[in-house]
């Protein structure tokens, strides 16, 4: 009698992409199953084996099927893999195009978003129908605060899930207007750690995600990955427990943010023979144009449309009446950030 051999096969597997580097893949950014997701893991035998450019779930297969499906089946489950996104590296923030946002929300990805971009599977916020959709509130505890404004004597707020049902509806009444509506999510019934939306009786609304086993977690963003009503092309398991690894192989994907690049060229020694007003910026190949404003002893060069942040960049010049003068640096992820009307500046300094 022959002895079977233990085969995993993937089940899916997250890659992060970012336009900023060479190769369009991020390597500063962590990918962290939470804690029920370790337990699901473990329920199903299944592993995750994470890397620096993301991570993938493997499951071990049926030895006595010559299809692929796992040893202990998945298919019967509604199952949520909720992992965390973390960079590692601060600078993720200062490269990567986001939506504006205060304080300390988290962006939000799942599979059920349908972004297939050639061979790519996008993950994004289905809700949105976004790539990248807007930050949203994290709560990590479990009473939620609903602000209004105005403030409100009397109304409804209701709580939908992600499918967009209604999972809570509360009404008030008060003596006088209030300006927020505390609601206790523990008590409501079979209410997982999921993404919501609140909304009032005068159109009122806000995304939230519950998850109070993380409380005190920091995290900049949170990925689903569900095994049910999911599009088509994304469906890494079907209903008769057949895997399709091809389709779970998903991306997250993040622009290079565009700044306004400026060159603050200043003149060091007076006895250098520069006439700051002969300078000019010239780009290879031609296209990228910059408007100069001269100063006393420097002048100021800001590009006249943004520009992509980048390993690699446009090559620049510092031009003396139309001859090369030296080559100027592109903006990297270290270059001071500065914020512009509407948009972000990369300052660089630049004796002569």
């Amino acid at each position: 009698m022959g002895t079977l051999r233990t085969t995993y096969h993937p089940l899916f597997g997250i890659t992060i992409l970012h336009g900023f580097y060479r190769d369009g893949v991020s390597r500063n950014v962590r990918l962290e199953p939470t804690p029920a997701t370790t337990g699901l893991l473990r329920r199903f035998g299944l592993v995750f084996r994470p890397n620096d450019r993301g991570g993938t779930v493997y499951g071990e297969l049926d030895p006595t099927n010559p299809a692929p499906r796992l040893l202990r089946p998945l298919e019967s489950e509604a199952a949520v893999f909720t992992f965390l996104l973390q960079p590692i590296d601060p600078a993720f923030l200062t490269i990567t195009a986001l939506p504006a946002y205060t304080g300390h929300p988290i962006f939000y990805f799942n599979n059920r978003f349908d972004g297939v971009d050639g061979e790519t599977r996008f993950l994004g916020d289905s809700v949105a129908s976004q790539p990248v959709g807007a930050p949203i509130r994290f709560v990590d505890r479990d009473t939620y605060t609903y602000a209004f404004a105005p403030a409100r004597q009397h109304g409804t707020v209701t709580i939908s899930d992600i499918t967009g049902a209604v999972r809570h509806t509360v009404s008030f009444s008060e003596p006088a207007p209030i300006e927020v509506l505390t609601i206790d999510l523990a008590g409501i019934p079979d209410f997982p750690a999921s993404l919501y939306t609140a909304g009032d009786d005068q159109g009122g609304e806000e995304r939230f995600y519950y998850a109070p086993s993380l409380f005190g977690k920091s995290c900049f963003g949170i990925v689903d990955i569900f095994t049910r009503d999911l599009p088509a092309e994304y469906a890494f398991i079907d209903a008769a427990g057949a895997l399709n690894s091809a389709k779970g192989a998903y991306a997250i994907g993040f622009d290079a943010r565009e700044t306004t690049w400026r060159y603050i060229v200043e003149s060091k020694y007076a006895n250098n023979g520069i006439v700051l007003t002969d300078l000019s910026i010239q780009s290879t190949p031609a296209g990228i144009t910059f408007t100069a404003v001269v100063e006393t002893d420097r002048v100021v060069f800001d590009s006249d449309a943004p520009i992509a942040l980048g390993e690699t960049g446009p090559m620049l010049h510092l031009m003396k009446n139309g001859t090369r003068y030296s080559d100027l640096p592109i903006a990297s992820a270290d270059a001071p950030l500065q914020a512009g009307v509407g948009s972000y500046r990369s300052d660089m300094y630049i004796y002569i």
